[in-house]
This record gives structure tokens, C-alpha cells and sequence, in this order.
């Protein structure tokens, strides 16, 4: 590959100033240097969130299996990613009383009537607890340096994918006694250690947080990569994500389909479902579904895993661009 070709990978303001013409043919060049069981596919325009980028897409077929995954090469370079706590979004006042009245009725009980306010204690304004709760799980605002890579468009469940189911055990005291205590176990709990080594048997690995939200987000500033959905528009129930973003990659679409990287104590994409059951409203049910939104996970759940997790893999380029 020519230092030209090279460049224009690893900075994704020249790969998408490049003609279509030009893309194709660093995809070939690409192509040409992975191993055999990688095939280009084409280069396909996305346009979402007011983001446009070429993406070529490659299939890869693994050994165990006859069905082709599909990849799109994401091109690297210096890039701005998390929320600006300095320019904290202002939603509707409805929205944010509803999400206030829900969580404060759940927190206090019946201390809340039923216009918000607490009986025996003073509240915080929602509008302040909310722009706390954005801080509190949003990333934050980085600028980031990543190399191209080839990334897995639509993610897997992982009891799906991993060979064989995974036990996990928790020990349980009977009925208070102390020396009466009983094992159970967990099925579908499966931690990131198993699915890191499954990884590393097909070559691949799970993405870093960084390479998740730039994949994510595909260049858009908004909250979510389609635009600030609720949380601009004052529209009372969830907008749906788009069928993919502008890398092309389907992501982000349920909130229960959270997915491992790199981080062991930390999810991307989605809660497992919490706040969608929660009842808090649209702002809540919404707010993992944003690019920077990151689920901490306990110390108990990066040991034992967690119920439902999904990853997609990513595989990094076998060839040198310097």
C-alpha cells in the first residue's frame, strides 16, 4: 500500500474528502493484504445524523461456520467524542417534571405528592438533577487519536455465539443460618473474560470504549447519532433508531442488547433494559441509546457477568501504514 493510500486511511477528514472512485481503490489495496478468508464486498454511502461517509465493507468468513460476517473498515485519525458537560442540552420542562415526579415517587414513596414535591424534604430543580444524571453517565468530553479498523456491523449475542453455555455460582446463606448456606447457579451470565478468549481464538478482539463510541457516533456531535431525539424535540415517547448510522454499522437499537469492550466494568450501547422498565419516562428510556452513554458494572457482575451481553468484534489491520 502507498504512503497515499496509508494516509487517507488513517484520517477519516481525507477518506471522506476522497471520491467514490478513490475509496474503492484503498479498499482493494486493502484487501489484497488480508488474509484469505476476507472478501470486499463493495463500498456503500451512509448518510445519517447529518453525517456522510463512504464505508467499504468487507465479509468474513469464519472457519466454524459457512455464514459470512459482515465488517466495515472504519477509517482513523484524531477525532472529538463524550458529552460537553459545557453545553448541557435543555429539554422540555414536561419531560423533565415527568422523569422527576417518577423518580422521586420512587425514591421517597408516598413523602411525593403528586406534583413533584417533597412532604418533609427539599428537592433539587429537575432541571439540575437531570444535567447531574447526564454527567453521571455520559462520557466525557475527549479528543482521541485511533488507528482504522475493520469492525463487526451488527453485534452478536454472546450465549448465541460462545460454544457452550457458561455456569456461574452464587452461595446463599439458608433461611439467615449461619452454617447452613446453598450454591445456585446462573445460566446465561457470561462474563467478559470467557468472551475475550473467544475472541482471541478467531484472531479478533472486543473494541476499546473509544473505538465503540467513534463507531457509534460516526462523526455526529448530537446526543444520540441521529440528532437529540427527545431530549430537543419535546416528544413524549422514545424516537426509534434509524436502521444504521452513517459508518453503516446497525447499533444501539434496543437498549437490552448492552455490549462488552475492552473495559470489563463498563457496558456500551444499552442498560440490559433498566431504565426502559423503570417507568421514569422518555428521557430515561432514551438516554442509553446515546453514543457516549456508558453502564457501569459492579465488582460482583464483572466477576460473575452479566444476563444478555453482546459484543462485536473487531479486527485490526495485519499490515503496517507507516
Amino acid at each position: 500500500m502507498d504512503q497515499e493510500m496509508a494516509r487517507v486511511l488513517q484520517e477519516v477528514a481525507l477518506w471522506d474528502a476522497c471520491s467514490l472512485t478513490d475509496c474503492e481503490a484503498v479498499a482493494h489495496a486493502v484487501e489484497q493484504r488480508l488474509p484469505s478468508l476476507w472478501e470486499l464486498m463493495g463500498v456503500e454511502t451512509y448518510e445519517v445524523g447529518g453525517q456522510r461517509h463512504a464505508i467499504a465493507l468487507f465479509a468474513w468468513r469464519p472457519p466454524s461456520t459457512s455464514s459470512a460476517v459482515t465488517y466495515a473498515l472504519l477509517p482513523g485519525g484524531t477525532v472529538t467524542l463524550g458529552y460537553d458537560r459545557r453545553a448541557p442540552l435543555a429539554p422540555d420542562k414536561e419531560l423533565v417534571r415527568d422523569w422527576w415526579d417518577t423518580r422521586m415517587l420512587s425514591l421517597h414513596g408516598e413523602r411525593v405528592t403528586l406534583d413533584g414535591a417533597l412532604v418533609r424534604e427539599i428537592i433539587p430543580m429537575g432541571e439540575n438533577a437531570l444535567a447531574a444524571e447526564l454527567a453521571e453517565h455520559l462520557l466525557p468530553l475527549r479528543t482521541v487519536t485511533l488507528a482504522p479498523f475493520l469492525l463487526e456491523t451488527i453485534a452478536q449475542e454472546a450465549e448465541q455465539v460462545l460454544p457452550a453455555p457458561v455456569l456461574t455460582y452464587e452461595r446463599y446463606r439458608w433461611k439467615g443460618k449461619d452454617s447452613c448456606y446453598f450454591t445456585r447457579s446462573i445460566h446465561r451470565a457470561l462474563p467478559h473474560r470467557h468472551v475475550v478468549a473467544f475472541l482471541k481464538q478467531q484472531g479478533c478482539r472486543l473494541p476499546s470504549a473509544d473505538e465503540w463510541e467513534y463507531a457509534c457516533a460516526a462523526g455526529a456531535r448530537s446526543l444520540f447519532y441521529w440528532g437529540d431525539g427527545p431530549f430537543a424535540s419535546g416528544e413524549d415517547r422514545p424516537v426509534d433508531p434509524p436502521a444504521h448510522n452513517a459508518f453503516g454499522v446497525r447499533i444501539v437499537t434496543d437498549s437490552y442488547r448492552w455490549e462488552y469492550c475492552q473495559d470489563p466494568s463498563m457496558m456500551r450501547g444499552g442498560d440490559g433494559g433498566a431504565l426502559a422498565c423503570s417507568g421514569e419516562g422518555v428521557l430515561a428510556s432514551s438516554l442509553p441509546h446515546a453514543s457516549a452513554y456508558a453502564c457501569r458494572l459492579t465488582d460482583k457482575q464483572v466477576n460473575n457477568g452479566v444476563f444478555g451481553p453482546c459484543f462485536r468484534r473487531v479486527f485490526d489491520l495485519p499490515f503496517p501504514l507507516a
